[in-house]
């Protein structure tokens, strides 16, 4: 049975756990079940990573080479932890935009910036990443960690973010390399518990930005990668 191609219509069918619905019924599923697991989200990634979730995202943040005063963009932001860590690299002068499409985990995320003190410099959006509601040329550096494999339309979400990122910008991408066998059985899991998950490899989605004025760079480590993408000064 044919799996869903990118850019299909709301109504055509795809895999949701071990079942086939349509793509915006699949969607407002997965939307469920985040609000579900909003109060103990990082609990859960604590156990299915060991922990290593957090020293990933100050891996995606050290690739990005985000500096003070710039503007950066945390997609599929979750909990927030990342956030913090981007804010306190922007400094005062700089800012941060948090997005999720999810408002429970956005909330969620809101709430540890503000117990570690961080406000002023980070502002709220719940968003979609397949349609980001910003205007092209935004941002210095987005960062999206361990999400891109939760999303519907992922083809669209990788123009959103192309689009929305400035000339000489940076994206940093982290996922879980599936060609991994620990990952493979994480995917085999998330299709268990039904989330929405479809990891591809790093080079899968190094080539959803491969026709673009793009510099591009995989760094694994362990069962991870991260997929830099520079745009280019002279990029329209």
């Amino acid at each position: 049975m044919p799996r869903e191609e990118d850019g299909a219509s709301a109504d055509a069918l795809t895999d949701f756990g071990y079942e086939r619905v349509p793509r915006g019924v699949k969607k407002e599923r997965v939307r469920e079940g985040f609000d579900s697991v909003a109060p103990r989200y990082d609990l859960m990634n604590d156990v299915m990573s060991l922990g290593l979730h957090r020293l990933w995202k100050r891996f995606a943040i050290a690739h990005s080479g985000l500096r003070a005063g710039q503007r950066a963009l945390d997609v599929a932001a979750g909990s927030g932890d990342l956030s913090i860590g981007l804010a306190r690299r922007v400094g005062a002068t700089g800012q941060v935009i948090v997005t999720d499409i999810n408002a429970r985990m956005l909330a969620a995320g809101r709430d540890r910036l503000l117990d570690a003190g961080i406000a002023g410099n980070v502002a709220y959006v719940q968003a979609d990443a397949e349609a980001l509601p910003f205007a092209a040329n935004s941002f210095h550096r987005i960062i999206m960690v361990d999400a891109f494999h939760h999303l519907l339309d992922q083809s669209t979400a990788a123009q959103e973010l192309w689009r929305t990122l400035k000339p000489g910008g940076i994206i940093v991408i982290e996922e879980p390399d599936i060609r991994t066998f620990i990952v493979k059985l994480v995917a085999l899991a998330e299709k268990v518990i039904l989330m929405r998950s479809r990891f591809l490899s790093p080079t899968r989605i190094v080539k959803m930005f491969s026709q673009q004025e793009s510099r591009t760079q995989v760094v694994r480590e362990g069962f991870n990668a991260w997929i830099v993408i520079e745009k280019s000064s002279e990029a329209v």
